[in-house]
C-alpha cells in the first residue's frame, strides 16, 4: 500500500491516491504526525501524557491502546512494541516534509528549489488537538521553527539566482515566497530585484506600488527603507534606458530574452525551459521583421498539435518583441464568438490603453478603435494562436498599417490569395530532447533522457508530460517508466494523461491523447472525403512511423478503383490529413507519420475490424507495387519503398494475419536474398509457409526458400526442398509449368553444386524443354546458362558451354532481365578462367560486377567481386585484391562463397609474401567450407600448400578438433584426395603442377618431373590446351590459379 503524508499546508493522508481512513481520527493523525516529524521513537507513557490530559498516566495509556488497535492495521510505518512507538516510512510511502527537509539540508540549488515547492503553507496548518495542550504547544513551536527555515532557505535560494544571473527562475521562486507571506518585505526586494535584472523594471515599479498599498493597508506603515533605495536605484535606471534610442534588428540573429514592449499583452510568461528551435526562431525573424512588406505580413508557425506552436510564438515575442515599439499582443483565435472580446481586452489598460472602463464604451465600439489603431504605422506584433479558419482570419487581418502577424495552426495549406510564409515546425532534435528532459527532471542521465525521448518520439508535449511525471514520482525509475510506456501502451500511460504535470506554459491541454483528438475531430465522418481521409489515415499508420511513405503507395491503398474521381477524392483526403498535422509532406512525393500519431491512430481510433481493412489494403498496394517493379527491373534488389516499412509491415501483417501476406512475405525475402540478408531471407520465408493457406503461395515460398538455402550454402537442403516442390507440383491434376520450371532450376543448380552433374544436365535439359513449350522467355534463358556452367564446369564441353551462354546472354538482354545478364557475364568469366585466359575472365567479371552493383544486388556483387579479384590475383594485382577482399569479407556474412574468398585472399598475401595473414586466411578457408563440397575444400587445403610451400617449413593447421602440423606435400595431398576423388580434372592437374613444381625446388627432380607428365595428361583430358601449351613450354606454376570457381544462377 502506497500511503502519502502531505504535511506542509492542510493535512492531508492518502491511500493509494484515495482519503485515507486514518484521517477520520484526528487524535490518530496527531500521534502519527508527531512521529513522523520527530522521526524518534518513544515510550508509550511519554505519547500518552502528549495527547491526553487524564487524571492518571494508567487512564491516558488506556486511551493509547485503544488508539494504537485502531490504527495501527492503517499505516504499514507505525511500528509499536510492548513499551515503545516509532514511525518507518515504507519503500512506497511518500512524506513532504522529508522532501523538504533533505533540500534545506542540500547544498545543490536545484535540490533546494524543488523542494522549497513543496512548502506550500504552515506545518499542518489549520490543526488543532482538542485537549491536547501539550502536542499543540508542540506543535506551534515547531511551525514557527520549521518556518523561519524556509525563509532562511528562500534567503539562501534567491542569492544563489541573483550569483548566477538565473533572472527568469528567480522570478518564479521570489513569488512563490510572496504567496507564503506577502507582508514580507525580503521577498518584495527579491523580486523586484529579479525583475529589474530581467529587463522588467517598469514591472519592478509596479510591483513596488503594490507593495507600498499592501503594507499600509494591513499594517499601516511605510515600505523600509532598504526597499525604497532599491525602487530609486530602479527607477533611475529605467529613466536612462528610456533615453537610449531603440533596438534595431540584425538579420540572421536570435536576440536574447529580453522586456516586453511597455504596452504589450501577453498572458503568459516566457518558459525557462524552453530549448531548441534556433532556426525556426532566425527564419521567424527574417519572415516579420528582414523585408519590406506592401502589406501587412502574415506568417504561420504550423504543426500537428502538441509540437510546441504556441510555446514557440510565446519564446519569439520575448526574444524579439523589442523590435515592435508598438506593442505586442496575443488573442485566442481557437472559438469565433471570443474573438471580439479578446480585441477588446487588448485594447483597454492592460493593453493599447485605447479606453478605459470609465469611458463606458460598447464592445463594438471598442473593438472598432482598437482595429483603427492597428492601421497606424507604427510597428506592432499581433499574435494569433490557434487559428484554424480561413473566415474568421480574413475577417480579423489588416489589410494596411504597420500590424505583423503571427500565427500558430494545425492547418498547413492556406488560400494564395492571402500571401501567407508557413513555417512547418518539427519535433525537437534528439539533442535538444535530451536538454529539455535533464532540465526539468535532473536526476535523468543523459542515455536514459535520451530513451525516453526516443520513445515519446521526442514531442515536445509528450517529452514535457514524461518530464514533469518523472519529477513528481521520484520513485520511479527511469527504467522501469521506459517500461510502463512500452508495456502498457503510449497512450494509456498517466503521464501522457497529464499526470504529474499541473501547468501547462501556454494553457493548453496537458493530455497528448486529446490533443490528437481535437485534430481528428475536424475530418466529417459522413461525408467521402471525410471518410477517405480517415481511411487513408489508418492506412498511414500501418507504415513505420517516423520513415517516408511513398505518396503514391498512400494514394493507391485508398482508391476503391482507377477512375478520376477516386484519384481526386485520395488526393483531397491527403491534403486534408497533411493540412491537420497527422502528416508531413516531404519534397511533395513523400509523406512522414510521428510516432505517437501512429500510435494514436491505430490504439485509439480504429477497431480490430478497421485495423484489418486498413493493413489488407496496404499489404495488397505493396505486394502490387513490388511485382510491378519485378516486371519492369526483373529484380528485387531495389525496391520501391523503404526495406524498413517493407519489414514493419510485413511482421504486422503476418501477427495479425492478414489476407495475403504469404505472397508479400516471399517478395520481402527476394529482396532480402538480393542483398545478402539470407538467414533473414530464411526466416520470412518459413513465416510465408506457415501462413500458406493454397499450393500456389506454398510452391513459391518453398521456390524461393530453395535459392536462399543456396546462398546459404545449403546445398544439400536445397535439393531436397526443390524435390519437394517438383514432386507436389506432378501430383496437383492441373499443371504449373512456370512454377515447375523454376523448382526443376532450383534442382539443376543444387545437383551442379553438390558435384551431381548428369543430374544436374538432366533437371537443366527439362527444365528447358518445359520453358520453350510455354514459350517462357525467362525460364528459357535460365535453364541455358545452367546448362552452360554444367557443360563448362564438369563435362569440359567449353564450345558448347559458351554457344549456350551466349544464347542465354541475349535472351536476357531481350527481356531487360539484368540480374540474369550480369549472371552470364559471370559465367562467361568462369569460362575463360578456367581455360587460363584471365584477362578475358577478369573483362567479364567486371561486367558482371558493375550491372550488380547498378541494381544494388549485394549477393551478386561479392560473388563477382571475389571472382574478379581472383582474375586480378593471377595477374599480379596482388594490392588491388587485399583491399577488395578484406573490404567484402568484413562486410558479408552468412555466404556460401566466403571460404573461397578467404582463400584468394591467402594467395594474394602470398604474392605480398605476407604470409602470417595468409595462412590465417587459409585456416578461415578450411573452417568455411561445406562437408559436401570437395572442390571448395580441395581448394582450402592448396592454399595452405602454397603457404607451406611459401615458408618453407611445416605449418600449424586446425582441422577436425585437432591440430597438427603440416608440410607442404601434406598439404597437397589432401588437396590430391579431394579433388581425385570428385573427378575434378582440372582441379587435379593444377595441383600436380605446383606440386611438381615444390619437388622439383627442392632437387626430386624424378618425381617433379613425373607429376609434371600426370599434370599434361589431365589437362589434356580436361581439353584444357592453353594449360597444355604452358607445361610443353616448361614454363614454372609460379602462382596458383584463383577465382571462386563457381557459375552463379
Amino acid at each position: 500500500m502506497a500511503q502519502h503524508f502531505k504535511l506542509l499546508g492542510t493535512l492531508e493522508i492518502t491511500d493509494n491516491g484515495e482519503t485515507a481512513v486514518l484521517m477520520k481520527s484526528p487524535i490518530g493523525c496527531a500521534l502519527l504526525t508527531y512521529l513522523i516529524i520527530t522521526q524518534q521513537t518513544y515510550p508509550r507513557e511519554a505519547m500518552a501524557d502528549l495527547l491526553w490530559v487524564e487524571n492518571s498516566t494508567t487512564s491516558s495509556l488506556q486511551s493509547l491502546r485503544r488508539l494504537l488497535n485502531r490504527i495501527r492495521p492503517l499505516s504499514a510505518g507505525l511500528h509499536v512494541t510492548r513499551t515503545h512507538i516509532h514511525y518507518q516510512p515504507t519503500a512506497d510511502d511518500l512524506v513532504d516534509f522529508y522532501l523538504l527537509e533533505a533540500g534545506l539540508a542540500a547544498t545543490e540549488t536545484t535540490q533546494l528549489d524543488h523542494a522549497l515547492q513543496h512548502y506550500r503553507g504552515d506545518l499542518l496548518a489549520g490543526f488543532h488537538l482538542a485537549n491536547a495542550p501539550y502536542f499543540n504547544e508542540w506543535l506551534l513551536l515547531t511551525r514557527e521553527q520549521l518556518r523561519q527555515r524556509v525563509h532562511q532557505g528562500y534567503v539562501r535560494l534567491c542569492r544563489a539566482y541573483m550569483e548566477g544571473r538565473q533572472w527568469a527562475v528567480g522570478v518564479a521562486a521570489a513569488q512563490r515566497w510572496l504567496a507564503l507571506d506577502d507582508l514580507n518585505e525580503e521577498a518584495w526586494r527579491a523580486l523586484l530585484q529579479f525583475l529589474a535584472a530581467s529587463g522588467q523594471a517598469t514591472t519592478a515599479l509596479q510591483q513596488y506600488e503594490r507593495c507600498r498599498q499592501h503594507l499600509w493597508a494591513e499594517l499601516g506603515v511605510e515600505p523600509e527603507s532598504a526597499t525604497a533605495v532599491l525602487v530609486e536605484q530602479i527607477a533611475q535606471r529605467e529613466t536612462a534606458v528610456s533615453r537610449t534610442p531603440p533596438p534595431t534588428y540584425t538579420a540572421g540573429t536570435v536576440p536574447d530574452p529580453g522586456p516586453l514592449p511597455a504596452n504589450a499583452y501577453l498572458p503568459y510568461r516566457r518558459n525557462a525551459d524552453f530549448v531548441g528551435r534556433q532556426a525556426c526562431l532566425r527564419e521567424l525573424g527574417a519572415a516579420l521583421l528582414a523585408n519590406e512588406h506592401n502589406s501587412p505580413p502574415v506568417v504561420t508557425i504550423t504543426g500537428l498539435g502538441g509540437l510546441g506552436k504556441s510555446q514557440l510564438a510565446v519564446e519569439f515575442a520575448y526574444r524579439y518583441g523589442r523590435f515592435f515599439p508598438g506593442g505586442v499582443f496575443w488573442l485566442n483565435f481557437d472559438a469565433a464568438d471570443t474573438v471580439t472580446a479578446e480585441i477588446s481586452l487588448i485594447g483597454g489598460e492592460r493593453g493599447m490603453r485605447l479606453f478605459s472602463d470609465q469611458d463606458q464604451l460598447t464592445l463594438a465600439d471598442q473593438v472598432k478603435r482598437v482595429q483603427r489603431a492597428w492601421q497606424e504605422p507604427i510597428s506592432r506584433l499581433l499574435i494569433f494562436d490557434n487559428c484554424e479558419s480561413e473566415t474568421l482570419l480574413t475577417s480579423w487581418l489588416p489589410v494596411t498599417g504597420g500590424c505583423h502577424m503571427l500565427l500558430t495552426s494545425r492547418r498547413s495549406h492556406w488560400a494564395r490569395e492571402l500571401n501567407m510564409t508557413t513555417i512547418p515546425l518539427d519535433t525537437l532534435t534528439p539533442a535538444e530532447s535530451v536538454a529539455y528532459l535533464q532540465r526539468v527532471t535532473p536526476r535523468l542521465a543523459a542515455n536514459e533522457a535520451a530513451d525516453i525521448a526516443r520513445e515519446v518520439g521526442h514531442l515536445p508535449l509528450a517529452l514535457h508530460l514524461a518530464g514533469g511525471f518523472l519529477q513528481r514520482y521520484p520513485e520511479i525509475s527511469p527504467a522501469a517508466y521506459l517500461f510502463q510506456l512500452r508495456d502498457g501502451g503510449l497512450f494509456h500511460h498517466p503521464s501522457l494523461q497529464g499526470w504529474g504535470s499541473s501547468h501547462s506554459p501556454t494553457g493548453h491541454d496537458l493530455n497528448v491523447a486529446r490533443t490528437f483528438a481535437f485534430s481528428l475531430q475536424q475530418f466529417a465522418a459522413d461525408s467521402s472525403e471525410g471518410q477517405m481521409a480517415q481511411q487513408l489515415l489508418l492506412c498511414a499508420a500501418c507504415f513505420a512511423s517516423g520513415e517516408p511513405v511513398p505518396k503514391s503507395l498512400l494514394l493507391a491503398a485508398v482508391r476503391k478503383d482507377d477512375s478520376v474521381l477516386q484519384l481526386l477524392l485520395a488526393e483531397d483526403a491527403l491534403a486534408r490529413v497533411v493540412a491537420l498535422g497527422f502528416l508531413k509532406l516531404e519534397a511533395g512525393t513523400t509523406a512522414v507519420m510521428h510516432r505517437l500519431v501512429s500510435a494514436y491512430t491505430l490504439g485509439m481510433v480504429a477497431d480490430a475490424g478497421q485495423r484489418l481493412v486498413a493493413q489488407t489494403a496496404v499489404v495488397r498496394t505493396i505486394e502490387h507495387a513490388l511485382l510491378e517493379h519485378q516486371r519492369q527491373e526483373g529484380h528485387l534488389s531495389t525496391i520501391p519503398l523503404s526495406a524498413v516499412h517493407l519489414r514493419h509491415i510485413t511482421d504486422a501483417a503476418v501477427a495479425a494475419q492478414v489476407p495475403h501476406v504469404t505472397q508479400l512475405a516471399i517478395l520481402l525475402a527476394r529482396h532480402l536474398q538480393s542483398i545478402g540478408s539470407y538467414t533473414d531471407a530464411a526466416f520470412y520465408l518459413q513465416q510465408a509457409l506457415d501462413g500458406a493457406q493454397d499450393n500456389a503461395s506454398q510452391v513459391d515460398a518453398l521456390i524461393a526458400l530453395a535459392g536462399v538455402q543456396e546462398s546459404l550454402g545449403h546445398d544439400e537442403a536445397s535439393l531436397e526442398t526443390a524435390v519437394q516442390v517438383i514432386t507436389k507440383l506432378k501430383q496437383l491434376p492441373t499443371t504449373h509449368p512456370i512454377q515447375l520450371a523454376e523448382a526443376l532450376y532450383r534442382q539443376g543448380w543444387a545437383h551442379f553444386r553438390l558435384g551431381q552433374a548428369e543430374a544436374a544436365l538432366v533437371a537443366a535439359q527439362e527444365g528447358l524443354r518445359l520453358s520453350q513449350s510455354v514459350q517462357n522467355v525467362k525460364e528459357t534463358a535460365r535453364h541455358l546458362n545452367l546448362l552452360g556452367v554444367v557443360n563448362y564446369y564438369w563435362l569440359g564441353r567449353y564450345e558448347t558451354a559458351v554457344s549456350q551462354l551466349q544464347e542465354s546472354l541475349v535472351l536476357f538482354q531481350q527481356l531487360g532481365h539484368r540480374v540474369g545478364e550480369l549472371s552470364t557475364y559471370n559465367n562467361m568469366g568462369e569460362v575463360a578462367r578456367i581455360q587460363g585466359d584471365f584477362v578475358l575472365a577478369a573483362r567479364y567479371y567486371e561486367r558482371a560486377l558493375v550491372l550488380s552493383r547498378a541494381i544494388h544486388n549485394r549477393s551478386r556483387e561479392a560473388l563477382n567481386l571475389s571472382n574478379w579479384c581472383g582474375a586480378q590475383v593471377r595477374l599480379g594485382n596482388y594490392e588491388t585484391a587485399v583491399s577488395e577482399l578484406e573490404t567484402l569479407i568484413q562486410t558479408t556474412s552468412d555466404w556460401f562463397g566466403l571460404s573461397d574468398a578467404y582463400r584468394i585472399l591467402a594467395e594474394a598475401y602470398i604474392g605480398q609474401n605476407q604470409v602470417a595473414p595468409a595462412l590465417a586466411a587459409a585456416q578461415h578457408a578450411l573452417d568455411l567450407t561445406q562437408r559436401n563440397n570437395p572442390a571448395e575444400t580441395g581448394r582450402a587445403w592448396r592454399a595452405f600448400g602454397s603457404v607451406a610451400a611459401k615458408m618453407g617449413q611445416p605449418i600449424a593447421i586446425s582441422h577436425d578438433g585437432s591440430h597438427q602440423f603440416m608440410t607442404a606435400a601434406d598439404c597437397f595431398r589432401q588437396a590430391v584426395t579431394f579433388f581425385a576423388g570428385a573427378n575434378l580434372g582440372r582441379d587435379h592437374a593444377i595441383i600436380l603442377w605446383q606440386w611438381s613444381d615444390y619437388l622439383q625446388e627442392r632437387g626430386q627432380q624424378a618425381e617433379g618431373q613425373a607429376m609434371r607428365q600426370q599434370a599434361h595428361d589431365l589437362f589434356q583430358q580436361s581439353n584444357l590446351p592453353l594449360f597444355v601449351a604452358k607445361l610443353e613450354e616448361k614454363r614454372p606454376f609460379a602462382q596458383t590459379i584463383f577465382g571462386t570457381e563457381q557459375g552463379q544462377a
